[in-house]
């Protein structure tokens, strides 16, 4: 069931009566005649708002943003046996089928990736035309890995406060805020000032999916996702996907190449001197990247 809350001009927003709870829901561009494009967000718990930039592209298709349950404008259950990747690929269907999304483009940010590359391989790939993944994460224990590399580049007193949280649990000290910081300023976003529309997101993340899910900290996954590992099964994806990623990216280009080479029909974008959020980095260019992307699969 969907609940339109607000609908101006080419604005509308809603809740969709989900089995588990409300969503929120945004469409920018809801008149437009093109093919929609559903925007999943990262996190887990990281809700749609940092994905701003990507409603340029509702100049001639609607563009579909929710916040996923747990986080941001929809309903936060205190649940932590519900936050699974399973749940969450049902809240897709969820979505499409309040929406009527029979057709329609997937775009996957980060968290994003890995549950719409779930939900390509366990549910259906069935109307979805093609797909974008941005810094995308198809095997947890590689960008585990690839933060342990990044993380051993950082300053010695920014490792050393990594190093203690990590063994002493405790995520809470300043100095570990500080090395978090570093670490964003060089792998999340390279601007020197974030937009406010990124730190207003941040500010609504859900914690407890984001805990339970990946862990304390980017550096370390020990939720349920810490076996996530999509790799044996890429080749099964027969859809077109857009792999996307920064230079500096936390999803670093040697691994995001081999998620490339991985399936059949799709194509690798590195953006040079970005990191994982390149679409706030550089929305411009990353506009015309995605929009050339779904132009040539537009029709069947």
């Amino acid at each position: 069931m969907r609940e339109i809350t607000i609908q101006d001009g080419n604005i509308e927003e809603g809740y969709i009566h989900g089995r588990e709870g409300r969503i929120w829901y945004r469409i920018a561009g809801r008149d437009r005649t093109k093919l929609p494009m559903l925007c999943v967000h990262g996190g887990p718990g990281c809700p749609h708002d940092y994905l701003k930039p990507l409603e340029l592209l509702a100049d001639d298709r609607p563009v579909i943003f929710y916040d996923q349950l747990g986080c941001g404008n929809s309903e936060k259950p205190d649940r932590t046996e519900l936050w699974t990747i399973d749940y969450f690929a049902d809240e897709i269907n969820e979505v499409r089928s309040a929406l009527e999304l029979d057709e329609f483009f997937y775009f996957g940010q980060s968290w994003g990736t890995m549950v719409g590359a779930y939900y390509l391989l366990n549910r259906t790939q069935k109307g979805v035309r093609a797909a974008v993944f941005g810094g995308p994460v198809m095997r947890a224990r590689s960008l585990a890995d690839d933060c342990a590399v990044l993380v051993s580049k950082l300053p010695p007193e920014h490792r050393e406060a990594i190093q203690k949280a990590e063994e002493s649990g405790d995520y809470s000290s300043v100095d570990f805020a500080a090395a978090v910081t570093e670490f964003d300023r060089r792998h999340m976003c390279r601007l020197e000032d974030w937009p406010q529309y990124v730190i207003d997101g941040d500010r609504k993340t859900g914690w407890q999916v984001y805990n339970t899910m990946w862990g304390p900290s980017e550096f370390i996954c020990s939720g349920n996702l810490k076996t996530f590992d999509l790799m044996p099964r890429l080749s099964e994806i027969n859809i077109p996907v857009l792999f996307t990623c920064g230079e500096f990216d936390e999803c670093t280009p040697a691994t995001v190449s081999d998620y490339h080479m991985a399936v059949k029909h799709s194509k690798l974008a590195v953006l040079a001197d970005t990191s994982h959020m390149h679409h706030v980095e550089k929305p411009r260019e990353y506009k015309e990247l995605v929009s050339s992307w779904l132009g040539q699969f537009e029709k069947k």
